[in-house]
């Protein structure tokens, strides 16, 4: 069924716009001036809307609204892109642009959202509301953007305090997409002030800032971004915040570790590991995949070289027990990476079990294609190659361990336990086969359905741990050409 989008702005938000209209979906878009979109109207006359708007004018952004649902009818998706930019030194911005600027990103922005809530509101059906903002508003990294980083950094905080005072019957979500540099032209319309005064010296902060904005070659693409962000608006239980870009990621990331630093609370998982987490890009499954990194911390030793390994995480993603399992790996000297298994169908968060609905990993595993996994395996194990003390060995486990090849399991029965063995020894795989008497899911270390064996997860543990240390730990040296067939002659 097609979606209809309300969409402002004609920088990103025309690449947002064109990719939409190639789904077959129906749009209406604004502009300060609407020539811009005659070639859409013309491309796509059925689907396609083009509406004036001046965002500081209310009666503008209500006509709009109005003028969409009017040709589409409800609209499921409202994308507010618009805004401007404003670039100079804070002491010396007159006060009075300084308000201009926030009543334009701040204020303009937030009149779209306030007349849109009562409209999806009354639709009745599941809608979503994105603000197109900046990672500039988490990070502040730039000197001479005080305004613009503080009308993101506002519009982000405004959007969660929004997000909390729905209703959720009223099923209105709202998103906010953070952007790193993308090529859309709007740094040429931004308005950049002249270093004045004591700050128009060349060695000044905001001086050297201007210079290089000036030579300034965005490293991202609008059309993948776009793509990005219309599968986000799509997306059911999406996460609140979707950060874009490879620099964005990497500005984000620094700002968080500075504030953790600042602060003085370092978040340790273990006692001997510590927990942190990157997303990389999925090209099979068109989203981003967030990998958990969980390493031994030993800080004294920064040169020190771990093997690593890979654990598959089945059906929640990574929960806490999931977490533990692959801390308990890390403190044996490994360098581990979790990649979140489902991330073509849900945000990365734990899926939460023993409610309705937990059953739809069991779906989502199903309908996830091997390409898909292969690609989760690919990208996993490339990041432990490319960390620093990862030392290129790399070994692999899943949760739950053991739990599925459990007797009394019903997820693998008798034939399938027989296939899994004589596929892999007809592919000349040398496998140990362990079959216990447990609980499927006896090693998840909660009391949730009192399945819990902490004896045989202790003992199935080392075992594990025993065949990485032969395999994967230990430096043996290229292979040689004998015949590794095992013998069972007495």
């Amino acid at each position: 069924m097609s979606k209809v989008f309300f969409i402002t702005g004609c920088s990103l938000g025309l690449s947002i716009a064109k990719h939409v209209l190639s789904q077959g979906n129906r749009v209406g878009a604004t502009a300060r001036n609407v020539d811009d979109l005659d070639y859409l109207t013309q491309q796509y006359p059925t689907h396609f809307l083009a509406l004036p708007l001046e965002l500081t004018n209310t009666h503008q952004v209500a006509a709009a609204l109005s003028s969409t649902i009017k040709a589409f009818g409800p609209i499921d998706v409202v994308v507010n892109n618009a805004g401007a930019g404003l670039s100079g030194d804070f002491e010396t911005c007159p006060v009075d642009m300084g308000r201009q600027f926030f009543d334009i990103n701040y204020w303009g922005t937030l009149d779209v959202v306030r007349q849109a809530l009562p409209i999806l509101r009354q639709s009745g059906r599941s809608s979503k509301i994105l603000v197109i903002s900046s990672v500039i508003g988490m990070t502040a990294a730039f000197p001479g953007m005080s305004y613009y980083s503080a009308s993101k950094l506002a519009l982000e905080c405004t959007a969660e305090i929004i997000q909390s005072e729905l209703d959720p019957a009223w099923k209105i979500r709202l998103g906010l997409v953070l952007l790193g540099g993308f090529d859309t032209g709007v740094l040429g319309r931004n308005l950049v002030l002249a270093p004045s005064g004591v700050y128009d010296d060349p060695k000044m902060p905001s001086h050297k800032f201007a210079r290089g904005l000036s030579k300034y070659q965005p490293p991202g693409d609008p059309e993948k971004a776009a793509k990005a962000i219309v599968l986000y608006a799509l997306m059911e239980d999406a996460p609140m915040r979707l950060i874009l870009g490879a620099d964005a990621f990497a500005s984000a990331e620094k700002k968080m570790e500075e504030l953790v630093e600042e602060y003085d609370k370092k978040h340790f998982a273990y006692p001997e590991a510590e927990s942190a987490h990157v997303h990389v890009t999925s090209i099979v499954g068109e989203s981003y995949d967030r990998i958990f990194l969980i390493e031994p911390n030993l800080p004294d030793h920064p040169q020190a070289k771990f093997p690593g390994c890979v654990v598959f995480s089945e059906i929640y993603q990574v929960t806490g027990p999931v977490e533990r399992f692959a801390g308990n790996i890390a403190s044996e000297g490994y360098m581990v990476a979790l990649p979140s298994s489902f991330h073509e169908f849900e945000p990365p968060e734990a899926i939460p079990y023993d409610t309705e609905g937990t059953d739809r990993g069991n779906r989502y595993k199903i309908e996830k294609t091997v390409e898909a996994y292969d690609e989760d395996s690919t990208l996993s194990v490339d990041l432990l190659c490319a960390l620093p003390n990862c030392n290129g060995r790399i070994a692999a486990t899943g949760m739950c361990l053991g739990g599925h090849l459990a007797l009394r399991d019903t997820h693998v029965d008798r034939d399938g336990r027989t296939l899994i063995r004589n596929t892999m020894d007809d592919a000349g795989i040398n496998v140990t086969f362990v079959e216990v008497q447990a609980q499927h899911a006896f090693i998840r270390d909660e009391s949730s359905k009192g399945r819990w064996d902490a004896a045989l997860s202790r003992r199935l543990f080392g075992m594990m741990m025993e065949s990485f240390t032969r395999n994967v730990a230990r430096d043996l040296g290229p292979r040689s050409n004998a015949s590794t067939k095992l013998e069972h002659i007495c």
